[in-house]
């Protein structure tokens, strides 16, 4: 008789490490991390997140801004995909679109959102800061103080405060400054994991914005540096980065190839750009934005913008920032040249495409004093500028002076870098605040009630929202578009509101500008006739425009159809600035569409998609609503 061999009882799992279940690469990069920490890291954990403190009431004072509504107002009830790669001839930025998408599905027109999402983001960059200045500097203190001036400079501000520029072009600087660490490691160490980290860093940032084409020959400067840094020989330097740099050429070279074959984005105007602006562009750059954001500043501002200022340094703080820097460099040629000249190159590097790039897609729109002096366009350099200076600071060989001595010295300075990144800090957000949007869209979403008749609203622009120089057909059915129970502004009761400047809704009436000229065959006036497909309704002579005028239809219909408007113009055929189609069943209907800014209508051209309806307008006419209690 054959024995069974006994079974082995269950193992005790009760008494295993709970890291067991941590899968193994994860154990090994926690470890390599801890027994890398130091007591300053500790500190740079803690400034980065106290700057996320204070960059919270900053933000929560402030709203949404002109392009956050607009983002939204495009996204809603769009399907995800291929919305995220498409464009309003803007830039071609998936990841920005993303998060467009899924607010305006699921968390429409809230600003804590956006205020959650730049907090995350400013952290992310603190610690991918912080990661490439460890690399490049060590665990000294000097690191820790060149973090502190990245975080505190106001040169951060206008690209951290506008959301939609913190969600393009912050994602940016993390994936040059990440892209810098893999670089560094992959040059120190070269491996298939940070080769792949090199271009994924690449790819992140040009899901956000095209400046992430920048990278290339970023990383070209940050070599020049790695010698000095790692202590390798040049030739090592030179081979190891070989690879990288070629897998991110050409990266680049398809991304350009795509981007430039597609009508959708915004191609800029390089054909138009001379030599003489793009050097008054770098000379106020440098003097007027980038040197004062190294001191923290730019301590005034001009509100070249509604509640946006620009930067707008006076002359004390050029003066000083000048000064500051060249001495930092003269120093550095006389005591550090090699590592000085490399942190220059390193510059450059980034720099040159950064203008070229500036130059081609803003300083025909804006001139080079407006583009210079635009922080929002330059945070990357701010961010690579205050590093370098630090590292080339880091680098002097300390002074003849006793350890109080050059404390003392160096607490004082940081002192007044960030009193001026305070001062600075708190002029900005002065006007930052004074922003009005987001109370008017919180009176409007209040002021809807649950009737449906409650939600017909008269497509006004909504000025204080998004200024009409934006874009002057954004309207009040737009902005409130990503609600989940949609405005209706096609359909006219004799109740219809429509907004003030302020957000409070009131009753309309109307101002008749022009009628269509009376027919004289029946009351119907004119008849889309069974069969037809569509009527022309001429306006006898062109219609003056008028801020927010509308084309008002009397209609009655027998059976369901869609009808569709198109206007026709002194410049063309063009369609309503409010939604152009409406669906309509048997019965009478008073409807009404936007007249696009400043066109001159000369008909109104009606098609219906049922075939065998026939349409009786009763009247056609362009008028301008009137507010009950406005003048």
């Amino acid at each position: 008789m054959t024995q069974t061999a006994p079974t082995a009882p269950p193992p005790d799992r009760s008494s295993e490490d709970p890291l067991d279940l941590v899968p193994g690469w994860a154990r090994r990069g926690f470890d390599r991390l801890r027994s890398a920490w130091t007591p300053l890291d500790t500190v740079a954990m803690v400034v980065i997140l106290l700057q996320c403190a204070l960059l919270v009431p900053v933000l929560l004072g402030g709203s949404l801004y002109i392009d956050d509504w607009r983002a939204q107002s495009f996204a809603a009830d769009q399907p995800f995909w291929p919305w995220i790669v498409e464009s309003n001839q803007t830039h071609f930025s998936p990841g920005a679109r993303t998060l467009d998408w899924l607010q305006a599905a699921y968390l429409p027109l809230d600003h804590g959102v956006a205020v959650v999402v730049t907090v995350v983001i400013r952290l992310v960059l603190g610690l991918a800061a912080w990661r490439l200045i460890r690399l490049l500097m060590g665990p000294r203190p000097a690191g820790v103080v060149t973090l502190v001036v990245v975080l505190a400079t106001a040169g951060l501000l206008p690209t951290t405060a506008w959301y939609r520029q913190s969600i393009t072009a912050l994602p940016v600087v993390i994936a040059i400054l990440m892209a810098a660490v893999e670089y560094i490691r992959h040059v120190r160490s070269p491996s298939r994991t940070t080769l792949a980290l090199i271009v994924g860093w690449m790819l992140v940032g040009l899901c956000f914005l095209e400046k992430a084409l920048v990278i290339v020959p970023w990383l070209v400067g940050v070599g020049l540096l790695l010698p000095h840094v790692l202590g390798l020989p040049w030739r090592t330097v030179a081979r190891r980065s070989i690879v990288p740099v070629a897998a991110l050429a050409t990266v680049a070279v398809g991304f350009v190839a795509f981007y430039l074959s597609s009508d959708s984005y915004d191609d800029g105007d390089a054909g138009a750009v001379d030599a003489g602006s793009v050097v008054e562009l770098v000379r106020v750059n440098l003097a007027r934005a980038i040197g004062p954001s190294v001191l923290g500043g730019p301590w005034a501002w001009t509100e070249r913008s509604p509640y946006y200022p620009t930067g707008t340094p006076p002359f004390w703080l050029v003066l000083a920032a000048s000064s500051a820097v060249a001495v930092v460099l003269v120093l550095g040629w006389q005591r550090r040249r090699p590592l000085t000249l490399a942190a220059a190159g390193a510059f450059l590097a980034l720099y040159v495409p950064s203008v070229a790039i500036i130059a081609v897609g803003r300083l025909t729109r804006v001139g080079p004093e407006t583009a210079g002096l635009e922080l929002r366009l330059w945070p990357e350099v701010v961010v690579v500028a205050v590093i370098l200076l630090g590292l080339v600071i880091g680098s002097l060989p300390r002074p003849r002076w006793s350890p109080r001595v050059l404390t003392a010295t160096t607490a004082v300075s940081l002192a007044l870098v960030l009193l001026n990144a305070g001062v600075s800090t708190v002029r900005f957000t002065h006007d930052w605040w004074r922003n009005p949007a987001g109370e008017i869209v919180a009176s409007l979403r209040a002021a809807l009630g649950t009737d449906p008749a409650d939600r017909r609203l008269v497509a006004v622009i909504v000025p204080d929202v998004v200024p009409p120089w934006v874009q002057p057909d954004y309207h009040l059915g737009t902005l409130l578009a990503p609600l989940p129970d949609d405005v209706d502004v096609t359909r006219q009761t004799p109740d219809s509101r429509a907004s003030t400047d302020e957000g409070d809704l009131r009753p309309v009436s109307w101002k008749t500008v022009q009628a269509a000229p009376d027919r004289p065959d029946g009351a119907c006036g004119f008849l889309l006739e069974r069969g037809a497909g569509s009527v022309r309704v001429p306006m006898g002579r062109p219609v003056p425009y008028f801020r927010d005028s509308q084309i008002l239809l009397g209609l009655f219909v027998g059976e369901v159809t869609e009808l569709t408007l198109r206007l026709d113009t002194t410049e063309g055929t063009e369609p309503p600035a409010s939604p152009g189609s409406v669906t309509l069943e048997p019965g009478v209907h008073r409807l009404m569409f936007r007249v696009p800014a400043d066109t001159r209508v000369t008909a109104v051209d009606v098609s219906s998609s049922n075939l065998a309806v026939g349409v009786c307008f009763t009247s056609v006419r362009v008028a301008i609503p009137e507010l009950a209690g406005t003048r």
